[in-house]
C-alpha cells in the first residue's frame, strides 16, 4: 500500500502559501495540532474526539485537514463521519504518541521539581560552610521536610 503524495502548496502559520523553509517552520506549525491528531486518530471519529477533547468539532475537522496539507500527505481515509488512519498516518500517530508523552513526563517532571512537600531546592554555598554549617542546616530541614531533594552547588 502506497501513501498518497499532495502536490498541495504548504501553509506558513500567517495562512499564506510557501515552501517550508526549516523544521522550526514546521514544528511551530505542527506542534499545537498533535494533541488533536493523537485523540482522532485513538477514537477514529471527529466528532466524539472533539467531545472528549472539548473543542468544536468544526476547529478539530479544520485542524486535521491543515495539519494533512502542511504534511503533504493523506493521514486519515474518511468514511461518512468515521475515520480511519493511513499507512502514513499510522507512522505519524506511533510518533506523536510518543512526542506527546515525553511532554507529559516533562511536565510532570518539572510539576514534582516544584512541589514544596517533594520538590527539588537548589542550594548554594560558600566553600567555607560546606564542612560545618550546611550539612546541620540540611539535616534540620529535612526533619521537617524529609522528601525534599536537594541540588548543592558549592561556591
Amino acid at each position: 500500500m502506497m501513501h498518497q503524495q499532495r502536490s498541495e502548496p504548504r501553509l506558513s502559520p500567517s495562512g499564506d502559501t510557501e515552501d517550508i523553509e526549516s523544521i522550526e517552520d514546521i514544528v511551530l506549525r505542527l506542534a499545537p495540532r498533535l494533541a488533536y491528531f493523537a485523540g482522532v486518530a485513538r477514537t477514529e471519529h471527529v466528532t466524539r474526539a472533539a467531545r472528549e477533547m472539548r473543542v468544536p468539532q468544526s476547529t478539530l475537522s479544520r485542524a486535521m485537514v491543515r495539519l494533512e496539507q502542511d504534511l503533504g500527505v493523506d493521514l486519515f481515509a474518511r468514511r461518512g463521519r468515521t475515520v480511519s488512519l493511513t499507512h502514513s498516518g499510522r507512522t505519524f500517530h506511533a510518533s506523536v504518541e510518543r512526542a506527546l508523552a515525553e511532554i507529559e513526563r516533562a511536565a510532570d517532571e518539572v510539576r514534582a521539581d516544584a512541589d514544596p512537600a517533594t520538590g527539588k531546592v537548589a542550594f548554594g554555598f560558600l566553600h567555607t560552610m560546606g564542612a560545618e554549617t550546611v550539612p546541620g542546616l540540611l539535616h534540620a530541614f529535612r526533619a521537617e521536610h524529609p522528601r525534599v531533594r536537594f541540588s548543592l552547588v558549592q561556591n
